[in-house]
C-alpha cells in the first residue's frame, strides 16, 4: 500500500479547534486518597511560621534588585517548598490565582516531592495566615476543620527557591564547570504579560553574561 502524504490538504486550516488550558500537575499516586501525616500542631506550626519569617528580608531584598534593574512582568520571590518524608505535597493548594501565587514546577527526588512556587510581592502573608489558622484550629461556623491541616503537615520546609530547586531534568544533567558553554531550552511563565516577560528574561540574562538564542517558541 502507498504511503499516504502527512499534510493532504494544505490548502485547509482549521481555526478554533481547541482552547488552551492552563497546566495542571497530576499527583503521582492516581486518584488515591493521600495521607495526612498527624505532626505536633504547635511545634510544626511555629517551625513553619519562622522559616516564613526567615523569608521576608529575601523577599525585600529580590524586589529592590527587581525594581532596581526595572522590571516589568512581576515582583517576588520563588519559594521552595518541600514535602515530609515518603508524603504526597498538596502542591494543588500552594497556587491560588486570585493572589497570583504561582505553581511553578513539581518534581519527585528520592522520598521528598519538591515544589517551586512564584509569590508576589506583598502576598507572604498568604501563607502566614495559613500558618495561623492552622495554629488557633480554626473552624468555620458549622464546626469544620478550616485550619489547612491537609496542606501544612505534608510540608517538611519553606525556603529560598536556588538554581537547583528550579532544575527539573536529571541531576546529572545540570552542568558543573562553568568554563564550558553549554546551551538551555527556558521554559517562562506567560503571567498575561507575555512580551514584557520575555523582555525581563533577557534583561536578566545579559547582566548574568548570558547568551540568548533569538529563537522563541509561544505556547497558548
Amino acid at each position: 500500500m502507498p504511503e499516504q502524504p502527512h499534510d493532504r490538504r494544505p490548502h485547509l486550516v482549521l481555526h478554533d479547534t481547541s482552547t488552551p488550558k492552563a497546566f495542571t500537575a497530576h499527583t503521582p499516586n492516581g486518584g488515591s486518597k493521600p495521607t495526612i501525616p498527624d505532626l505536633p500542631r504547635q511545634q510544626h506550626g511555629q517551625a513553619l511560621q519562622r522559616q516564613i519569617q526567615d523569608l521576608k528580608p529575601l523577599v525585600t531584598a529580590a524586589v529592590a534588585a527587581q525594581q532596581e534593574q526595572e522590571l516589568q512582568s512581576g515582583l517576588g520571590l520563588q519559594i521552595h517548598f518541600v514535602s515530609q518524608p515518603d508524603v504526597e505535597l498538596a502542591f494543588q493548594s500552594l497556587a491560588d490565582d486570585r493572589q497570583k501565587i504561582e505553581l511553578l514546577s513539581v518534581r519527585q527526588e528520592g522520598e521528598h516531592t519538591f515544589a517551586n512556587v512564584f509569590v508576589p510581592d506583598g502576598k507572604l502573608e498568604h501563607f502566614e495566615k495559613y500558618v495561623a489558622e492552622y495554629l488557633e484550629e480554626k473552624k468555620d461556623k458549622n464546626g469544620n476543620a478550616r485550619d489547612h491541616r491537609t496542606l501544612l503537615n505534608t510540608i517538611e520546609s519553606i525556603r529560598a527557591a536556588e538554581l537547583r530547586a528550579l532544575w527539573t531534568d536529571d541531576i546529572s544533567l545540570l552542568p558543573t564547570d562553568p568554563t564550558v558553554p553549554f546551551w538551555w531550552e527556558v521554559w517562562l511563565p506567560v503571567r498575561g504579560q507575555r512580551q514584557a516577560v520575555v523582555e525581563d528574561f533577557r534583561k536578566l540574562a545579559a547582566l548574568a553574561e548570558c547568551v540568548v538564542s533569538e529563537q522563541q517558541a509561544d505556547f497558548p
